[in-house]
């Protein structure tokens, strides 16, 4: 398993509810802010996380060892219903290093992709067109909403793309 953008990282903890213990390991991540990614390898330390391999920029992880599933959730401020004055500038940086990021996926070819934003059109159709560029991989796209799904009373509604290799 390895990671980018994924903070303190949900979605390894829900793989961590249902795999049993030695099913996987949690190789290497990329995360910015210092405190998020010292946070990250102390939580995950049990799974075979090192410090060596938490990276502050998810550029340097194309040179990382293989894993399976490669999880990517960038920052999603830029995108967010609530920022009616949308910075274009800054939507545009943010796919750069979402596009950056999956170096890592056009290099090492994990077997899955897992890519998590928010649900709204100025996000789904970039980071679809990226991810619809990664030549031999198949993605598909699935909308969740916590008061719809879950059953818990939140309206934020996030697009989850799931992209396996054709190839493997």
């Amino acid at each position: 398993y390895g990671s980018a953008f994924s903070g303190v990282d949900t979605v390894a903890a829900a793989l961590d509810m249902k795999m049993r213990e030695g099913q996987w390991r949690y190789e290497c991540l990329a995360e910015l802010h210092d405190k998020t990614r010292e946070a990250a390898t102390a939580a995950w330390a049990q799974r075979g996380l090192a410090t060596a391999r938490c990276h502050a920029d998810a550029r340097r992880l194309d040179n990382e060892c293989w894993v399976e599933l490669f999880v990517i959730t960038p920052e999603c401020v830029e995108f967010a219903a609530c920022q009616h004055d949308a910075d274009h500038e800054r939507q545009a940086s943010s796919m750069r290093d979402t596009n950056c990021a999956l170096n890592y996926v056009r290099r090492r070819r994990p077997r899955f992709v897992l890519v998590e934003n928010v649900d709204e059109a100025a996000a789904v159709g970039p980071l679809s067109g990226v991810l619809g560029s990664l030549e031999g991989y198949v993605f598909e796209r699935v909308v969740v909403c916590p008061s719809v799904h879950l059953n818990v009373p939140v309206r934020r509604r996030r697009s989850f793309w799931l992209g396996r290799d054709s190839r493997a």
